[in-house]
């Protein structure tokens, strides 16, 4: 025996139907909502990297093309990134006279407004005389 359907039947298709395509569009919406947030923190994680490796980039230089001795410098990056040197004596215990001094080098690097935080960078180099 073949259950004929009745016209109340056809209807019933249809809405739940409907109701399957609400819920997909609804998770779809969810889901591409997760995809932007994960590009967006990609994009500051990169940013960040950018400006960890152009600190460590000049900290690399004192001693080379910045002369390892007292002084504050300040410049910008191809990428608009700000970035300020300061080379200081360091003095955090009292020294032995016979021991040679030390620089506290210190480097911040300021991306474009929006991308990531300051990154700042220290470190110490002995003083050695200019050649």
């Amino acid at each position: 025996m073949i259950r004929s359907e009745t016209h109340s039947d056809a209807g019933f298709s249809l809405l739940e139907a409907l109701v399957a395509l609400a819920i997909l569009a609804i998770s779809i919406t969810g889901i591409i909502g997760v995809l932007g947030a994960s590009f967006g923190n990609v994009e500051r994680s990169a940013a960040r990297l950018r400006a960890i490796i152009a600190a460590r980039s000049l900290l690399d230089r004192v001693g080379l093309d910045i002369p390892n001795a007292v002084q504050s410098k300040e410049g910008v990056l191809p990428d608009g990134s700000r970035w300020t040197l300061s080379i200081r004596p360091y003095e955090d215990e009292p020294s032995i006279a016979t021991e040679p001094g030390l620089y506290q080098v210190s480097v911040l690097v300021f991306p474009p407004p929006g991308k990531t935080s300051a990154v700042a960078l220290t470190t110490l180099r002995p003083i050695t005389e200019p050649r």
